[in-house]
């Protein structure tokens, strides 16, 4: 029997060894995540500050000064939220590594827990066992069976330390089921926090590779700006008034189609060659802008080239081509100024000197020239939709 008591009081201990687990959520009192939760905060107050110093600057006059002072400041934003998306990728990635040591810990402690509980239910059968074997009634046969009472109190005294040390082994049976059944399902969530730990970081990743691409763009585009305008005020201010003009060129034109002041189109097919590359009209250098457009009412709107063209519903209009310029709010027609609203309606794009431009799609296509000398060419498709392609030689 002592040996016996000395195998439970073991057992006993072992539990309350290995039912305690407890961890500080993802590190809460590390000093390095408490630094990088600080800077954060900073890094977002940063680019509130920047934002409002941009929306200054939208509102001023349009002078290269503050045009590169835009440049600047969008970089700034950016490379804060390049350092912000680095930030938490770092706290991510640390996050993860803390979880995933748990889930090691928590692992090796239920499988102790499994040992302890199967030990404690072998002792606690055999003692069930035991008892059964022994007598039904422990109190009556240790009257009889006692040659004195001090004998009887004696074997009471014993057969109640026993019933006690029963009663415990079969408490901590419980507890020890209720802590293995807990401990499952804490390792559960864990594994469920990885997995969404793991998809958090490739998004994060996806979206630092895209603010890197950015702050390349962004830092192409002050470049060219500069190269454009040579960092000279005045032919800054000759190429805004130049580019503009154009804008309300292209319009005038489109006005004219509608009130039907073009000739008559000519039949086109997808691919035809409907003109060369050019610099003409109101340019900064040889290219083609092309610009989709959708009937609205009465009127043409323009609209993304870019879904067209992936879907295949039109063709490229150069065989070989760069993008210069996306549609849009471009980040060169917001930080240049150069275009209405900040909004640039098409594409920009070039290929080698003296590429031939094609048609995106069969239709009429009806050739104009521009106040500015600009040469174009517009194409009707359908009832609903045309392609304009300027600065043709």
């Amino acid at each position: 029997m002592k040996k016996f008591l000395l195998l439970v009081f073991n057992l006993i201990v072992v539990v309350f060894l290995v039912v305690p687990v407890n961890f500080s959520a993802f590190g809460e009192d590390d000093p390095d995540l408490a630094q990088k939760t600080q800077r954060l905060l900073e890094i977002q107050q940063e680019q509130v500050r920047i934002q409002q110093e941009l929306a200054n600057i939208s509102s001023q006059k349009k002078t290269l000064k503050n045009q590169i002072s835009s440049f600047d400041k969008q970089i700034s934003l950016t490379r804060l939220q390049v350092e912000e998306t680095e930030t938490r990728l770092d706290t991510t990635t640390t996050k993860l590594g803390v979880l995933t040591s748990e889930i090691g810990d928590l692992t090796t402690k239920i499988n102790d827990l499994e040992s302890s509980i199967d030990d404690l239910s072998v002792v606690l059968v055999e003692r069930i066992k035991a008892t059964y074997k022994t007598s039904n009634y422990p109190l009556l046969e240790a009257m009889l069976t006692s040659e004195d009472v001090t004998q009887y109190m004696g074997r009471l005294k014993y057969l109640q330390i026993v019933q006690a040390h029963d009663k415990k082994l079969l408490s901590q049976m419980q507890t020890a089921q209720a802590s293995y059944k807990t401990e499952k399902t804490d390792l559960e969530e864990k594994k469920v926090e990885v997995e969404a730990l793991k998809k958090e970081i490739e998004a994060e990743k996806i979206k630092l590779e895209a603010q890197k691409a950015k702050l390349e763009s962004q830092r192409a585009d002050k470049q060219r700006l500069l190269e454009i305008t040579k960092n000279d005020e005045a032919r800054y201010q000759k190429i805004l008034s130049e580019i503009r003009a154009e804008q309300s060129a292209i319009r005038g034109v489109i006005s004219q189609f509608i009130k039907g002041a073009l000739p008559v189109g000519a039949d086109i097919k997808r691919g035809q060659v409907l003109g060369i590359q050019g610099s003409t009209g109101m340019s900064t250098g040889d290219h083609v802008h092309f610009g989709v457009y959708v009937k609205c009412g009465d009127n043409w709107c323009d609209t993304n080239p870019q879904p067209y063209l992936d879907s295949g519903q039109l063709s490229w209009p150069l065989d070989s081509h760069t993008i210069s310029q996306e549609y849009g709010y471009t980040d060169f027609a917001q930080s240049s100024g150069f275009y209405a609203n900040n909004f640039h309606n098409g594409l920009d794009m070039y290929g080698p000197s003296g590429s031939p431009v094609k048609a995106g799609a069969d239709g009429k296509v009806s050739y104009s020239v521009d106040v500015y000398g600009g040469k174009g060419a517009l194409v009707v498709h359908n009832d609903s939709l045309m392609t304009i392609y300027w600065h043709l030689q």
